[in-house]
């Protein structure tokens, strides 16, 4: 199978594990979803918003938060509370991200990823 050219990649770094997480665009049409456990909220959170296409700036408007509250969530520096967290699976599912795949990272991301551990 050939693959496109991934929307983005990202090399996250855990309890001395280097994950490199890359995600394609749901052009590519893969019927395999690869579930990504090794992910925290924050990560999820970040994943989903490189999946819409839109910026920190964005998604703090549409949320009515400043975008330093976004910026934090995405870095796990806070956590949205439970109405914020609603607020941003709503959000993130207008544009297809599966909201239960960013409340538990269970289930398909709708775009296809694919994780490799290294060292």
């Amino acid at each position: 199978m050939i693959l496109e050219k991934p929307l983005f990649t990202r090399t996250l770094h855990r309890n001395g594990i280097r994950n490199t997480v890359t995600v394609y665009g749901a052009a590519l049409r893969v019927k395999e979803y690869l579930p990504m456990p090794l992910l925290t909220l924050n990560e999820r959170l970040w994943v989903a918003r490189q999946r819409t296409g839109w910026e920190q700036r964005e998604v703090s408007l549409l949320l009515k938060v400043r975008q330093a509250t976004v910026s934090d969530w995405e870095k796990g520096k806070a956590t949205p509370g439970g109405d914020s967290l609603q607020s941003v699976c709503r959000l993130y599912a207008g544009r297809g991200v599966s909201s239960s795949w960013i409340m538990t990272g269970d289930g398909p991301v709708m775009a296809t990823l694919a994780v490799r551990n290294g060292t």
